[in-house]
């Protein structure tokens, strides 16, 4: 995950790139990098998030210092990388827009049956990107693949409308159940980002003897900025439900990430 957020910018400010790829951590980095508006960054005509869910402030922010339309895709290796993106033409503001050529995506349900448009349900993918399967782990495969054995399961919830344009509602393995209602970890997510002081936001499900489990936050504030809990949880009251406003909050310099900056949530349960 690249450091040099000084350099990236200079980079494209000199070079004029008319493309950029990147996952949200590194837009969220960019947006908040000191002095970011003194750098001229309106070549870019196309920017692609990948990886993770892109906040909505992020994406706002990043296209008011571009002039840029961001793009959404979704991808994953058992599909060969890329599997939907907002097309050009009837782009979405939100959502991983339409599947690439050749390729079916489909809502199940936790039975494993098809879900029609507007049901929140367990993304899977039918197509010749798909693998056939994991290198010698039958299990692993056979677990894998659902219907007619040709579709397969890639843990994320997401939403389909009418006109087959997909939306990403949480990770399944992210999902927090308190009180027996479900709670979409982007959701809540969504709802601290709000508050310009957050550069990284991420919430977990955490173990409570009555509701099973309750939210914690986990919150790396923009350098030089300060904020308290009581002002996270009073906005999350604001906006959301009782039971998905975060019951504990904790901040961190920097929250953990991969090598390609997606947001470590199994270093954060173990803290």
């Amino acid at each position: 995950f690249p450091r040099d957020f000084e350099g990236m910018i200079k980079a494209i400010a000199k070079y004029r790139p008319t493309m950029f790829f990147a996952v949200p951590t590194m837009y969220a980095s960019i947006n908040s990098y000191p002095g970011v508006e003194q750098y001229d960054l309106t070549s870019i005509r196309l920017c692609v998030s990948g990886g993770a869910p892109l906040p909505d402030n992020v994406r706002d922010t990043f296209e008011r210092l571009t002039g840029c339309k961001m793009r959404e895709a979704l991808g994953m290796t058992e599909a060969t990388t890329g599997c939907s993106c907002s097309p050009c033409v009837g782009m979405r503001k939100e959502g991983v827009g339409i599947p690439f050529p050749d390729e079916l995506m489909a809502t199940i349900d936790a039975d494993g049956n098809f879900l029609p448009p507007g049901e929140p349900g367990e993304l899977v993918i039918k197509g010749p990107n798909v693998m056939k399967g994991y290198w010698n782990n039958p299990e692993a495969t056979r677990n894998a693949f659902v219907g007619d054995g040709t579709w397969v399961r890639t843990g994320d919830v997401v939403q389909m409308d009418e006109d087959g344009y997909f939306k990403v509602v949480d990770r399944l393995k992210d999902m927090i159940i308190t009180s027996g209602y479900n709670v979409y970890s982007l959701e809540v997510e969504n709802v601290i980002y709000m508050n310009d002081k957050v550069l990284e936001a991420a919430v977990i499900g955490i173990p409570d003897p009555i509701k099973g489990e309750v939210i914690k936050a986990f919150i790396a504030p923009k350098e030089g900025e300060t904020i308290t809990a009581e002002e996270i949880i009073a906005l999350c009251k604001e906006k959301l439900a009782p039971y998905k406003v975060p019951r504990v909050v904790q901040f961190l310099k920097e929250l953990p990430k991969s090598s390609v900056g997606k947001i470590l949530k199994t270093q954060l349960r173990a803290m």
